[in-house]
């Protein structure tokens, strides 16, 4: 069996990439793999740990491989079907937001004008 703690050192991705792939893999928050590295980690774990990091190393984005990715302060759900929201279309936004009202925009962009507007997400 193995820690975290002792795949981490071994991993090729950044730790982040790590910690994002582990958080998703044992449904944990980012606290609890600082409080529990040392934690015998389950062969399965393992075994879909090392299958996302080999789809990561393949190149594949990390944004489908947890299943979502943050946008103006809100999770929206991913898969292969949809385009990821990127940094740069949230400056889009911010500075298009009064140019919106009414236009149809992708789902992304239609969610952060709400959510803006309204403040409730």
């Amino acid at each position: 069996m193995f820690t975290l703690q002792q795949l981490q050192r071994i991993s090729p991705l950044p730790r982040l990439e790590q910690n994002m792939l582990w958080e998703h893999v044992l449904g944990v928050s980012r606290v609890w793999l600082i409080t529990h590295d040392t934690d015998e980690l389950s062969a399965e774990s393992v075994a879909r740990y090392h299958e996302l990091e080999r789809r990561r190393l393949s190149g594949e984005p990390m944004a489908y491989l947890i299943g979502w990715r943050e946008f103006m302060g809100h999770r929206f759900s991913v898969s292969p079907d949809v385009l990821i929201p990127r940094p740069d279309t949230e400056t889009l936004v911010e500075q298009a937001l009064d140019a919106i009202d009414g236009v149809e925009a992708p789902g992304c962009l239609i969610w952060a004008r709400a959510a803006a507007r309204l403040r409730f997400l």
